[in-house]
């Protein structure tokens, strides 16, 4: 845990309602607290008063580039450690992934994943932070 008691915060951004209920099952019962939005212009009012250590986003979402919330993610926290998540198409997945880590994401990870895979990037981003 970071900063005393106080649990470490995820905000996952996804346009697929289902990956948020996943992620937010899979990281609370992981420890975490978990803030979730399938609106990627929405991630200021999910969070309110909350200061999220990690941000989970999707790249390719309807409403918003992932690539632009991640920018605005990194202005508000900039020591927020981003995830960057795609599985659209596959061959756009992975040049998004690879634009998206040179842009400042701290992992590029591809759909589907694993909850084993989410946790463990997790903690590692939160280890390398501290």
């Amino acid at each position: 845990m970071a900063q005393g008691d106080r649990l470490d915060t995820v905000l996952v951004i996804d346009d697929e309602p289902v990956l948020c209920e996943f992620a937010a099952e899979v990281l609370k019962r992981n420890g975490f607290q978990v803030v979730t939005t399938t609106d990627p212009r929405k991630w200021k009012q999910a969070c309110g008063q909350l200061v999220p250590d990690v941000a989970i986003l999707d790249l390719f979402m309807p409403e918003r580039d992932g690539l632009e919330t991640m920018r605005e993610l990194r202005d508000a926290w900039p020591s927020i450690r981003i995830v960057a998540v795609s599985g659209s198409v596959p061959v756009a997945s992975k040049a998004a992934l690879k634009a998206a880590a040179h842009l400042g994401a701290d992992h590029a990870l591809a759909k589907p994943f694993t909850e084993e895979t989410l946790v463990g990037i997790v903690r590692q981003l939160l280890s390398a932070k501290a």
